[in-house]
Protein backbone atom coordinates (compact mmCIF):
# COMPACT_ATOMS: atom_id res chain seq x y z
CA UNK A 1 0.00 0.00 0.00
CA UNK A 2 1.27 3.45 -0.87
CA UNK A 3 1.52 6.08 1.97
CA UNK A 4 1.60 10.12 2.19
CA UNK A 5 5.24 9.88 2.75
CA UNK A 6 6.24 7.61 -0.18
CA UNK A 7 3.95 10.91 -1.99
CA UNK A 8 6.84 12.72 -0.42
CA UNK A 9 9.56 11.11 -1.47
CA UNK A 10 8.61 11.56 -5.06
CA UNK A 11 9.02 15.05 -5.25
CA UNK A 12 11.86 16.19 -2.89
CA UNK A 13 11.40 19.52 -3.33
CA UNK A 14 13.74 20.68 -6.18
CA UNK A 15 11.55 19.84 -8.70
CA UNK A 16 9.36 22.63 -11.06
CA UNK A 17 5.85 22.69 -10.58
CA UNK A 18 3.72 24.38 -13.09
CA UNK A 19 0.60 26.18 -12.41
CA UNK A 20 -2.63 27.08 -13.57
CA UNK A 21 -3.57 30.40 -14.21
CA UNK A 22 -2.83 32.02 -17.18
CA UNK A 23 -1.87 36.06 -17.95
CA UNK A 24 -4.15 36.83 -20.71
CA UNK A 25 -2.01 39.88 -22.17
CA UNK A 26 1.03 37.73 -22.12
CA UNK A 27 -0.50 34.08 -22.59
CA UNK A 28 2.23 32.90 -20.23
CA UNK A 29 1.71 31.44 -16.81
CA UNK A 30 0.24 34.18 -14.52
CA UNK A 31 2.81 32.44 -11.74
CA UNK A 32 5.81 31.21 -13.18
CA UNK A 33 7.04 27.52 -12.24
CA UNK A 34 8.92 27.10 -9.20
CA UNK A 35 9.80 24.15 -6.38
CA UNK A 36 8.14 23.15 -3.95
CA UNK A 37 10.53 24.61 -1.67
CA UNK A 38 9.58 28.22 -3.13
CA UNK A 39 6.09 27.33 -3.35
CA UNK A 40 5.87 26.74 0.43
CA UNK A 41 7.67 29.58 1.38
CA UNK A 42 5.34 31.68 -1.08
CA UNK A 43 2.15 30.11 0.57
CA UNK A 44 3.28 30.92 3.94
CA UNK A 45 3.99 34.73 2.76
CA UNK A 46 7.18 34.01 4.22
CA UNK A 47 8.15 35.75 1.18
CA UNK A 48 8.16 35.60 -2.61
CA UNK A 49 11.35 33.43 -3.95
CA UNK A 50 14.64 35.98 -4.40
CA UNK A 51 14.78 34.75 -7.83
CA UNK A 52 11.05 35.22 -8.76
CA UNK A 53 11.98 37.75 -11.51
CA UNK A 54 14.88 34.75 -12.67
CA UNK A 55 12.67 32.43 -12.50
CA UNK A 56 9.86 33.94 -14.94
CA UNK A 57 12.46 35.21 -17.12
CA UNK A 58 13.98 31.22 -17.83
CA UNK A 59 10.86 30.51 -18.03
CA UNK A 60 9.59 32.93 -20.72
CA UNK A 61 12.88 32.34 -22.20
CA UNK A 62 12.49 28.80 -22.24
CA UNK A 63 9.43 28.40 -24.11
CA UNK A 64 9.58 31.57 -26.38
CA UNK A 65 8.59 30.92 -29.58
CA UNK A 66 10.23 32.75 -32.36
CA UNK A 67 9.43 35.53 -33.81
CA UNK A 68 11.68 34.90 -36.63
CA UNK A 69 10.97 34.97 -40.38
CA UNK A 70 9.92 31.61 -42.01
CA UNK A 71 12.33 29.48 -43.50
CA UNK A 72 13.44 30.06 -47.22
CA UNK A 73 13.05 34.06 -46.31
CA UNK A 74 16.47 35.52 -46.07
CA UNK A 75 15.83 38.24 -42.96
CA UNK A 76 18.00 40.75 -44.60
CA UNK A 77 15.76 41.49 -47.28
CA UNK A 78 12.69 43.46 -46.96
CA UNK A 79 10.99 42.55 -49.80
CA UNK A 80 11.12 39.41 -48.70
CA UNK A 81 10.09 39.80 -44.94
CA UNK A 82 8.84 43.28 -44.97
CA UNK A 83 8.68 47.04 -42.96
CA UNK A 84 6.18 48.75 -41.19
CA UNK A 85 5.79 51.38 -38.89
CA UNK A 86 3.33 52.55 -36.36
CA UNK A 87 2.44 56.21 -35.98
CA UNK A 88 -0.20 57.33 -32.84
CA UNK A 89 -3.18 58.33 -34.37
CA UNK A 90 -3.04 61.46 -33.94
CA UNK A 91 1.07 62.23 -35.00
CA UNK A 92 1.74 65.79 -35.99
CA UNK A 93 3.02 66.03 -40.04
CA UNK A 94 6.15 67.06 -38.90
CA UNK A 95 7.32 64.10 -37.68
CA UNK A 96 6.26 61.88 -40.48
CA UNK A 97 8.16 64.96 -42.93
CA UNK A 98 11.13 64.30 -40.96
CA UNK A 99 10.41 60.84 -41.03
CA UNK A 100 10.12 60.95 -45.28
CA UNK A 101 13.94 60.01 -46.40
CA UNK A 102 13.54 56.59 -44.23
CA UNK A 103 9.92 56.11 -45.35
CA UNK A 104 11.11 56.50 -48.95
CA UNK A 105 13.71 54.62 -48.79
CA UNK A 106 12.30 51.47 -46.93
CA UNK A 107 9.06 51.97 -49.13
CA UNK A 108 11.69 51.18 -52.18
CA UNK A 109 13.18 48.12 -50.29
CA UNK A 110 10.08 46.46 -48.90
CA UNK A 111 8.08 47.16 -52.23
CA UNK A 112 4.33 45.45 -51.43
CA UNK A 113 5.53 44.25 -47.93
CA UNK A 114 5.79 47.78 -46.91
CA UNK A 115 2.99 49.64 -44.42
CA UNK A 116 1.84 52.31 -42.53
CA UNK A 117 -0.22 52.08 -39.34
CA UNK A 118 -1.60 55.77 -38.67
CA UNK A 119 -4.86 57.37 -38.32
CA UNK A 120 -7.61 54.54 -37.16
CA UNK A 121 -5.18 51.76 -37.57
CA UNK A 122 -2.41 53.70 -35.66
CA UNK A 123 -1.89 53.62 -31.81
CA UNK A 124 -4.40 55.26 -30.11
CA UNK A 125 -4.03 56.33 -26.67
CA UNK A 126 -4.89 54.02 -23.52
CA UNK A 127 -4.88 51.23 -25.78
CA UNK A 128 -3.67 47.88 -24.44
CA UNK A 129 -1.77 45.77 -27.31
CA UNK A 130 -4.26 43.04 -27.39
CA UNK A 131 -6.76 45.92 -28.32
Amino acid sequence: MKSAADDDDMLDGSELLYFNGIDGDTGQYALPPMTGFQLSSFIRQESQPDNLAELRFRYEESTKKSMGVREGIDPKQLDQTGWGVIFPATTDPAVKEALSGLLNLRRQQAGQFFKIYEGGDGYRPNESKSQ
